[in-house]
């Protein structure tokens, strides 16, 4: 009849339709269980046995043991044994139920858990799911937060690292220029293991995007910001690094046209000197001087200095066009064609 009103289920693994079992009419039902309902009579019976005494012969059958010899194979089961059986299944392991049942309200406190035993197995695996689920919600939602702060975190770090790039100094000489660069290379070594965090932040983000639907636009969100600012990052740390090269290109032509400068200084003063010989002896000291000193092998034309700063001013506009634009104490190199 429980059958006709409950209907068919349909099953969870399989997917047919099938009868409903007597456990699962019981539940629905809310009827007590007949093996629960028996041992929880068969408790109750065995209190009041235990209040007779040994007077009475129900209880001489009960704890009494027959005498003579038993037959072979395992000894059949008491009625006490069921009793302790049935006590062990609501947590008592003492032998001693006699004892235990001449005080009246625990033992129908023990009564009354034999009766609803299923319930509260049944609350209690209820209790263990909900307990599970909850768990595994808060770790969820662990994850998500931990992801939020894993950006929070790479956005500071990235806005460090923004200001520390905040910085004009090109370098005013070869040597400061040098040290600039450095620096920098020790900046871009931090920013390849930012661009690793990024990157565990995009698989991240992306995962939780599918297994976290209902958070899936705060997470897309917060990968594009910080995958906009990272972007910047990079371009600003190239930007700086190309400007620091074409500072060293600068720097670079600017020593050796002072090196050059020095050396025209130099050599003009020699051969603007009045000093002639008088005799043959001294003209030819004079001419051996001068080879020495000006030989016509290393002779600077300014053709290639021009050429390298005609390059570096396409570069930027700062630099000079020519080399008579330089400043030059005394002498100037002739202009460049």
């Amino acid at each position: 009849m429980l059958r006709k009103i409950f209907g068919a289920k349909r099953d969870e693994v399989t997917g047919e339709w099938r009868k409903l079992h007597n456990t699962e009419l019981h539940a629905l039902y809310s009827s007590p269980d007949i093996i629960r309902n028996l041992k929880s009579r068969r408790l109750r019976w065995a209190g009041h046995v235990a209040h007779m005494g040994e007077s009475r012969n129900a209880y001489r059958v009960l704890v009494g043991r027959p005498e003579g010899k038993r037959p072979l194979g395992r000894p059949r089961r008491r009625w006490e044994d069921n009793f302790k059986m049935d006590l062990r299944e609501v947590g008592y392991d003492d032998r001693d139920w006699i004892n235990l049942a001449q005080d009246r309200n625990q033992w129908r406190a023990y009564v009354r858990a034999a009766m609803n035993l299923r319930d509260l197995n049944q609350k209690w695996t209820s209790l263990q799911q909900l307990t599970s689920e909850r768990a595994t919600q808060l770790g969820s939602a662990h994850e998500v937060q931990r992801f939020h702060r894993d950006v929070d975190e790479t956005k500071d770090w990235i806005q460090e690292k923004d200001e520390a790039l905040n910085n004009d100094d090109l370098g005013k000489d070869l040597r400061s220029v040098q040290a600039l660069q450095r620096k920098h290379e020790g900046l871009e070594r931090d920013l390849a293991a930012l661009g690793d965090k990024i990157r565990q932040l995009d698989e991240t983000a992306n995962r939780l995007m599918q297994t976290h639907p209902e958070t899936a636009d705060q997470t897309y969100a917060k990968q594009k910001e910080i995958n906009e600012e990272w972007t910047q990052l990079t371009a600003k740390a190239n930007s700086r690094k190309e400007k620091l090269l074409d500072s060293y290109d600068l720097q670079r032509f600017l020593s050796d046209y002072r090196d050059l400068m020095s050396w025209i200084n130099s050599m003009m003063g020699l051969v603007s000197s009045d000093e002639l010989a008088n005799d043959v002896t001294g003209a030819e000291a004079l001419l051996e001087r001068h080879q020495v000193d000006y030989p016509a092998s290393t002779l600077i034309e300014p053709g290639p200095i021009c050429i390298k700063a005609a390059l570096i001013s396409s570069e930027t506009q700062a630099l000079p066009t020519s080399a008579t634009e330089i400043d030059t104490p005394t002498k100037t190199i002739p202009t460049c064609v």
